[in-house]
């Protein structure tokens, strides 16, 4: 994609006695912009099938995007503001410079920076990872639109759950770099802190036998004469209703990432994920031996993300199902078994940041015995 560099069109200025001074042109000298980037290691962290995690080989693997507006003498947001200088550019490491690099190469507007007279003014904006709106890729599909180039305005992007879990995008974005100027040190770096833009819910679920489901298990083992009683798990599965979409705007005045709402037509998509516990046994009494055995069955790395917001009343919701089966053995060695559902319908909002970006909730459900 074609890449401008603007020029910003200034008008002559005045100093305190009316003379006239020409702004020098914002040509370059030939300092290259360079680029340095980390992902911020904060106390909660997504994770997901197919993230890209705390890992720095991860970021480099995909790369990130950059927007930068050049707005001359004036600072951002005292002008009209358009991502002239850079526009959805593809930075991407280069193992053999172990280094940032793009192509081609941008060069800092000439300037005095802040202390000069003349200081041009670059404003940096990035997320991650690196998308090219192309929606028929499995990589594009989930950053599938930005601000148009000529748009005045902050950049932004729109979002959009995949329809595979396995191709998921763990969406990061950064606290925008406003009003830099020309480094001193030609080797100076544009250093960008990449932080979540989504939540993730349910990359750990739990479910586990009550207490009141044990003792009353017990009770009946013991006070009809049954030898023994054992629970399984048949079947887990979580249903979804999430967002399906919105629009991040890059500009953050706090350094939280600011969504937005889009249409509430279909603002909701259902994701599925379902396990194989294959009979794992949660409980087990034996009346004759008097020990009972209770375990919990874990399983991890199934995250799904989720964008943090709410679209027109829709609720985001998580409905846990789970399946499983008393076996209880008679004073005759014959086994019954009752087969059991537990379902959970679990409202998002209903919980303490859940809307927070880069919040991880764990999923888990204790069995009651009632149902």
């Amino acid at each position: 994609m074609a890449l401008l560099c603007s020029a910003a069109l200034l008008g002559a200025c005045a100093t305190d006695d009316g003379q006239l001074l020409t702004p020098p042109s914002p040509a370059s000298d030939g300092a290259v912009v360079n680029f340095g980037a980390a992902l911020m290691s904060d106390s909660i962290v997504t994770r997901a099938v197919g993230a890209i995690g705390s890992e720095g080989t991860s970021l480099q693997a995909h790369g990130f995007g950059v927007f930068a507006c050049h707005t001359g003498l004036y600072r951002y947001g005292d002008s009209n503001i358009r991502p002239d200088f850079m526009y959805n550019e593809k930075v991407f490491w280069s193992a053999a410079g172990n280094q940032w690099t793009y192509n081609p190469l941008k060069y800092w507007p000439n300037g005095e920076g802040d202390s000069g007279e003349y200081p041009q003014y670059v404003s940096f904006f990035a997320y991650a990872p690196y998308s090219d709106c192309d929606v028929s890729t499995s990589e594009g599909y989930c950053i599938p639109t930005f601000s148009y180039q000529f748009e005045q305005g902050n950049p932004w992007l729109t979002y959009r759950l995949h329809t595979d879990l396995s191709k998921q995008v763990d969406l990061l974005y950064c606290s925008p770099l406003i009003d830099q100027t020309k480094p001193v040190a030609d080797d100076a770096k544009v250093v960008f802190q990449f932080k979540h833009a989504l939540a993730c819910v349910g990359d750990q679920l739990t479910v586990r036998v009550s207490s009141a489901m044990e003792q009353k298990l017990r009770e009946t083992v013991d006070g009809i004469s049954k030898k023994a009683v054992e629970v399984k798990i048949t079947s887990v599965s979580i249903t979804y209703q999430l967002t399906e979409k919105g629009r991040l705007d890059l500009w953050t005045a706090d350094g939280t990432p600011q969504w937005q709402t889009l249409s509430s037509e279909s603002a909701l998509c259902t994701r599925t994920v379902s396990f194989a516990p294959a009979d794992y046994t949660l409980y087990s009494y034996s009346h004759a031996g008097g020990t009972a055995v209770a375990r919990s069955w874990k399983d991890e790395g199934h995250g799904v993300f989720y964008i943090p917001i709410e679209v027109g009343g829709h609720p985001q919701t998580a409905t846990i199902n789970v399946g499983y089966a008393v076996l209880t053995t008679d004073g005759s060695d014959v086994v019954t078994t009752e087969s059991k559902t537990s379902t959970r319908v679990l409202t998002l909002s209903n919980y303490q940041d859940s809307y927070k970006a880069g919040r991880h909730l764990y999923l888990g459900i204790s069995l009651s015995g009632n149902d």
